[in-house]
């Protein structure tokens, strides 16, 4: 809610906003919707049908005091459906532009008015006095004096994010459209809250996590952010005890509630961060399709993502059932040397005090943390390195011939600014963003009972299918792995180097990547759950009371496949092979 410049005993004026649908295109007047709306007070009355219809709506918050709104059930036209909620509130139409309606009480004189849409078939005014003489004005003659306040509530938000007791954050379909997001995480990562939260577009680092959407509130970490659907816990994705949001419809999202302060005091420990609420639409009529396919400027990241969703309404409107789904089909990105700014091997050097101590380090004017360009490994390489003792920095090629290890300008111990080995680095097969192919779907029907209560059901499937490459540092990383004199694979020039060193072993490190290829996930996770409620509203002691019961039952399964494992004690045994 946000009101502006001046005290509640001003002139207000209450506003009821909805975002339109799935494409944000302006309502049809004529077009049939499906209403369900009671008989209720004015202001909680307009707000609903605002949120119904995809309008938005003013109204003088005095002149909705006190007021109960008509019943409005069953498939109608905007024009009928509005036409029913105003009788006996004697609220008149002051401003129609289609997408915008204002509302206001009759003044002296003035009963009845009528506006020229923007569209074809305007929304007639209702009133619940009929007059024999009616007025025609103009917009600017019956426009409201002017405002002091301003009061903007949103759809189906009991109190604003301003006033509400813990603060709300909301991301609507339109936002959602506009963004063109194959997935969950891909709108909401650019809100600062989930800077830290993993998705197919963050880097592929583990063999259950490839491509994962797993949100995190504040970077406290995914089992401190709670996940509902429709106010409803869904079962975890199989690892973690956490939910995968790539298994949510996009199609059928319609707002996503975002709640950051005191959560966990009505829902838990899991709640520490906060609590995200996806809200998905549960009236729609038609049928709405959706198709997008991209590429970054550099050919890759190629991505396809169909989406419908229908909706209908049987049995004059007492019977409604929608159905949606989407699918995503993302070719990945490869390492970061596909990209200008990775050949030129970005990194972050931490100076360990065994390499530099802390005190040198301070009289050289050097921060514990520096980051750079050419920033390489220097505690192994790909082809080996003798990584202690009299040899130390004596490095192997391939062909057998050896070198010194170059180790940089700045050495913090395990990497280097200007040393190594070209290629040489953390993570080199690491996907900038892991391929993967995900579905979604979900079908939910709902009956009228009467007026006052209805029952609901559905049934939410989704699967996510992940391939990503180097989870961790070079794999295998044989670190310090002690060689003797006696290894027949040395070459002459080394084992006459231990002789004058009086050394009969030292510690080779190395990945063996080039050679032994990285380890490489190809991971399947599939969720289905079903819910059903029933719920109402009830008045009693003067005021409107809402109630519901639900439950629901859900299975996860996640099936990892992991290749290119490496058996380090057959590598160990193959050193000694002759």
């Amino acid at each position: 809610m946000i009101g502006v410049g001046a005290p509640a005993s001003k002139r207000r004026l209450f506003c009821a906003a909805a975002m339109a649908g799935l494409f944000g295109a302006s309502p049809v007047w004529a077009q049939s919707v499906s209403f369900k709306i009671p008989s209720q007070a004015a202001d909680t009355g307009i707000a609903e049908f605002a949120r119904q219809a995809h309008l938005q709506i003013l109204v003088p918050s005095e002149a909705a005091r006190g007021k109960r709104t008509g019943t409005v059930m069953g498939a109608l036209s905007i024009n009928d459906a509005l036409t029913r909620l105003l009788v006996g509130t004697d609220l008149v139409i002051a401003f129609n532009d289609g997408r915008t309606i204002s509302l206001s009480q009759p003044r002296q004189g003035l009963v009845k008015t009528a506006l020229a849409s923007t569209t074809s078939d305007a929304v007639s005014t209702a009133s619940a006095r009929e007059v024999s003489d009616t007025v025609t004005t103009t917009v600017k003659a019956a426009a409201p004096a002017a405002l002091q306040e301003l009061v903007i509530t949103g759809s189906r938000i009991q109190a604003g994010g301003f006033t509400a007791p813990t603060p709300v954050t909301v991301v609507s379909s339109a936002q959602i459209q506009q963004k063109a997001a194959g997935t969950v995480s891909e709108f909401l990562k650019d809100i600062p809250q989930f800077a830290a939260s993993t998705g197919p577009a963050n880097a592929s680092t583990g063999a259950q996590s490839a491509s994962k959407s797993n949100l995190s509130l504040y970077n406290l970490g995914a089992t401190r952010t709670l996940v509902l659907i429709n106010g409803q816990r869904h079962v975890a994705d199989g690892t973690g005890n956490v939910f995968d949001t790539n298994l949510i419809p996009t199609s059928l999202i319609d707002r996503v509630d975002i709640v950051t302060g005191g959560a966990s005091a009505a829902y838990g420990s899991d709640a520490v961060a906060g609590v995200v609420n996806f809200v998905l639409k549960n009236r729609f009529e038609g049928f709405s399709l959706d198709f997008h396919e991209g590429a970054s400027e550099y050919g890759d990241n190629v991505e396809m993502n169909p989406a419908f969703a229908y909706g209908r309404s049987f049995m004059g409107g007492k019977l409604h059932l929608i159905v949606g789904g989407d699918y995503t089909d993302n070719k990945g990105t490869r390492n970061f040397y596909s990209r200008p700014w990775g050949k030129l091997e970005p990194g972050i050097v931490t100076i360990a005090a065994s390499a530099i101590p802390t005190a040198q380090r301070v009289a050289m004017g050097l921060p514990a943390n520096i980051i750079s360009n050419n920033v390489r490994t220097s505690a192994y390489n790909a082809s080996g390195l003798i990584v202690s003792g009299p040899l130390k920095g004596l490095a192997f090629d391939d062909g057998g011939l050896t070198h010194q290890f170059n180790y940089g300008a700045i050495n913090g111990g395990t990497t280097t600014i200007g040393g190594g080995d070209y290629g040489s680095v953390l993570n080199p097969d690491e996907d900038i963003k892991a391929d993967y192919n995900r579905a979604a779907a979900m079908a939910r029907v709902e009956y009228d009972i009467n007026d006052n209560t209805s029952a609901w059901g559905s049934v939410m499937y989704g699967a996510l299918h992940t391939r990503g490459d180097s989870f961790g540092a070079r794999i295998p990383n044989f670190n310090a792995y002690p060689v003797l004199i006696t290894n027949p694979f040395l070459p002459a020039s080394v084992v006459t180097a231990m002789k004058a060193a009086n050394v009969t072993t030292f510690n080779y490190s190395a990945t063996r990547d080039f050679d032994l290829s990285s380890i490489a996930s190809r991971n399947r996770t599939e969720t289905v759950q079903g819910n059903f409620g029933v719920k109402g509203q009830v008045g009693l002691f003067g005021s409107d009371w809402k109630w519901d019961v639900d439950g629901g039952a859900g299975k996860a399964t996640f099936a990892p496949d992991i290749h290119n494992t490496p058996i380090t004690a057959d590598f160990y045994e193959a050193a000694y092979v002759v």
